[in-house]
This record gives structure tokens, sequence and C-alpha cells, in this order.
């Protein structure tokens, strides 16, 4: 299992992750094959999601499954989201989505479009941790707070990277 660092927070991500999405993509690959024999330059891109589990600062990435892609509008296949994580939880139950992925070189402008999908599965995952029973006793109240500042100190560290990133794209521009 790769477990990497990176302001504070940690990643775990195990191996099938990386299995899954490499299969994926072999399998859509292997389907775009050219009939003539020669070479394909494009690449095809593959789009899933990967879930898992946050405890605290530490994010483990146990799964991933692939999602179907609607090139045409740039869209995902939304029914089968449902379908699958309905599914998922029934098996996992402490687990959600934690993200998704895409295969390719860079980011491309329909990704911002599918990112704009992706904000209802960050606000199932909010609505999941503010109906949190504490289970060490602790009040809710308590719980509540500890994690409310958990997510303000990612925030300022956020804020802080952004500036520094702006600081030095000013500094290019010039």
């Amino acid at each position: 299992m790769a477990s990497f660092s990176s302001s504070g927070l940690t990643f775990k991500l195990h191996p099938l992750v990386i299995v899954n999405i490499s299969d994926h993509y072999t399998r859509v690959k292997s389907q775009f094959l050219p009939t003539n024999g020669g070479a394909d330059e494009s690449s095809p891109r593959v789009f899933g999601c990967v879930i898992g589990v946050q405890r605290g600062r530490t994010v483990e990435i146990f799964n991933s499954f692939e999602l179907l892609y609607e090139p045409s509008t740039h869209s995902l296949d939304r029914p089968f989201l449902e379908k699958k994580q309905e599914l998922y939880k029934k098996v996992f139950p402490n687990f959600y989505i934690l993200g998704w992925y895409s295969t390719g070189s860079d980011a491309q402008e329909s990704d911002m479009i599918i990112h704009k999908a992706t904000v209802e599965a960050e606000r199932i995952s909010v609505d999941h941790v503010a109906h949190l029973k504490p289970s060490d006793g602790g009040s809710a109240a308590t719980q509540l707070a500890a994690h409310l500042t958990g997510i303000h100190s990612a925030i300022k560290m956020l804020n802080s990277r952004i500036r520094v990133l702006h600081h030095y794209l000013l500094a290019m521009q010039k």
C-alpha cells in the first residue's frame, strides 16, 4: 500500500485501485485499436470513482470503479453512478466516494464540467460527517467542533497555497 503525505494530510492508496484503473484503461484502449494495423495516436480517456474512508487527517483509498462517460454531452451517467454507490454502501457501509479519476496527459475543459457534477457527492460526504455519532463517549458537539477545527485548518492551508501559486503566476506573467 502506497502512503504519502503532503501538508499534514496522509494518503494511503491500496494497490487494488491502481490495478483497477490500469485494467479499465487497458480494456478501453484495446477496444479502440485501429483496424488498419497503424498506430493510433489518440488514447481514450477513462473515468471512474475512488472510494475509501477519511479518519481525521488520513485518507485511505480502498477501491475504485469505472464510470460511464458520454463524450457528446461531457457528462457521467448519473443513474449508473447512483446504482454503483448504493451497491457499495450495502457491502461497505463505512466507505464513501472520495472523488473521481480520469486518464490522460492533461486536464481538459470537459473535466471542469464533470467536476461541477460531483458537487453532490461532496455534499453527501459532508452530510455523512454531520450525522456522525460519537463512539468515544464524547458529545456530538465536541466531535463536531474538532472536525470543524480540522476543516478550518485545511482551508487556511489551501488558501495560503493558492496565494503562493497566484504570486508565482503573477511573477511569471511579468
